[in-house]
């Protein structure tokens, strides 16, 4: 098991599974195969085989894909915890239920959402998710550049 910040160190240049970062750039061109960089067992994902954190108050997250471009993150919140305000200046966020119910703080407005929907967060815009029911909550929270040093704490 590792921290969000281990992860996000030195360490992590590879990328997750020790891929390198440059079969996630977005100048690569994608061809008619997968090239000799990568093998297709490779682009499959799960929490099983993705690097895994802990966050908050017993909260968990798997990257399902790690890059300097693009972060997908599987993410589980017990009944009860809440990350704490902030916002991103560079990156977009789109978050997807995939089970529970979500509470989000946009600014002043408060917003429920159940599994299979989805809140789109555009840069500069303060931010909170909150798990306020009795079973636990997992989402994928799919990030557009990372948020890697992009994340300012608002309070909460």
């Amino acid at each position: 098991e590792q921290s969000l910040h281990q992860l996000h160190g030195e360490e992590r240049s590879q990328g997750v599974l020790g891929i390198g970062f440059q079969t996630f750039d977005s100048r690569h061109k994608p061809g008619p195969s997968i090239g000799k960089e990568m093998k297709s067992h490779q682009l499959i994902r799960s929490r099983d085989h993705s690097a895994h954190y802990t966050w908050g108050d017993q909260c968990d997250g798997w990257f399902m894909v790690n890059s300097p471009e693009l972060t997908i993150i599987e993410e589980r919140m017990p009944p009860g915890t809440a990350e704490r305000t902030h916002y991103h200046q560079h990156a977009e966020q789109f978050f997807r239920l995939l089970s529970g119910v979500a509470t989000f703080v946009l600014s002043e407005e408060t917003i429920t959402l159940e599994a299979g929907s989805g809140i789109y967060i555009p840069p500069h815009t303060i931010h909170q998710i909150r798990n306020d029911n009795a079973e636990d909550l997992v989402f994928l929270v799919i990030s557009r550049p990372s948020t890697r040093g992009d994340r300012i704490e608002t309070g909460g």
